[in-house]
Parts: structure tokens; sequence; C-alpha cells
């Protein structure tokens, strides 16, 4: 077992237990944008980070707790990051809501069905090599590719080779101001928000 310390509070947890994880067991909320308990998690939208005493503020989702680690969930230099990249103004706190992912979030704005009975849905990062985001596209039902924002245009042209493009929907900002859908790769932006994902069903 590991024991460490989450805003002062000691907690004890097996080996393998990420820092979001220890965080709710003491009762405390980290806010995410692209993780749910059901998934597997990519540490993408960074909003979960917390302070671990490094250079760089760590991705609860994705760390792995460690003995004796000394962990800050709220501090100032957390909370900045948070604003940041939320674009929120300092006064507004940053809410959680539970059980709602990004992903969840964005197939309702666009009335999208990701995964109906027996159906196989892929959660695929943006920025891996193209030949298995290829095959992973060919071997699923539908998809969801975060990371959109960074090779948008390397990403269009793969699903147009591939005949999704009509069907494939990008959704920036969800659940944020500015949020916008664009329904088939015709109508996409050329620069899209950092918090954009592409929604796919075949």
């Amino acid at each position: 077992m590991i024991t460490l310390s989450i805003d002062g509070r000691s907690v004890t947890v097996p080996p393998g237990t990420t820092l979001w994880q220890a965080a709710r067991q003491v009762g405390t909320d980290i806010p995410v944008l692209c993780h749910s308990p059901r998934l597997e998690p990519v540490g993408v939208c960074r909003l979960c980070v917390v302070d671990v005493g490094g250079r760089t503020l760590a991705a609860s989702c994705v760390r792995a707790c460690e003995e004796g680690m000394q962990v800050q969930t709220r501090s100032d230099r957390v909370e900045q990051q948070r604003r940041t990249l939320l674009a929120l103004d300092p006064a507004c706190a940053v809410r959680v809501v539970p059980g709602v992912s990004s992903v969840q979030a964005a197939a309702a704005a666009c009335g999208m069905e990701l995964a109906e009975s027996g159906e196989n849905l892929a959660v695929l990062s943006g920025v891996d090599d193209p030949a298995r985001l290829r095959a992973a596209l060919a071997a699923c039902d539908g998809a969801v590719i975060l990371k959109a924002y960074r090779s948008l245009p390397a990403l269009r042209a793969l699903l147009e080779d591939m005949g999704l493009g009509s069907g494939a929907v990008l959704v920036s900002r969800c659940g944020l101001d500015g949020e916008d859908v664009w329904r088939g790769t015709d109508a996409w932006p050329e620069k899209p928000s950092y918090f954009s994902i592409i929604l796919v069903k075949k």
C-alpha cells in the first residue's frame, strides 16, 4: 500500500491508484473535461492538474500515487492553470459536474449516439500515427478523436479518404462560451479551439 497526503489529508491506496482516484477517496473533487471513470484516462485536457512539488503540474487522471507524495489540488498555481485553460475570469470558480465527460457532452450537443447495442466505440488520439489511426477507425463502429486541434488538416484528409468525412462532427468548446458544432469535414474551420474533439459514426 502507498500512503500520501492530499491537501493535508493522509490517504492510503493500492499501487497503481491515480491521484484523481485517491483524491476522490478523501472527498476531493478534481475538475476534469476529458476524463470519465468508465474510460481509460488520457490526460488530454490538463484541467485536472495538481501540484506535487515538481517543476510542472501533474495530470491527476494519469499520474500514479507515490509513497510520501505531498499533493495540493487547490494551490494558486493550480487554480491559475485551470482559469487559463477555461479562459475564465479569475473571480469565477471552476464547477465540477460529476458523471458528465466532455465526450458525452459533445455527443449530446450534436445529437449523436456514440454507440448502440453491440457496437464498438474507440477513443483515439488525434496526434497518433496516421496508420494506427486508420486501422483503429476501420475496426470500430464509431470513434471519438481527442487532441483534434493539433492536426486537423491531416485528420480531415484521413477521414475523407476513408469515406467518413460527411458523417464526422467537430465540436469545439463544448459547454463553454463560444460552443460550436460543425457537421461534415467540408464545414470545419482551419484552426479550431484547443477544446475540440471529433465524433465519427459509421
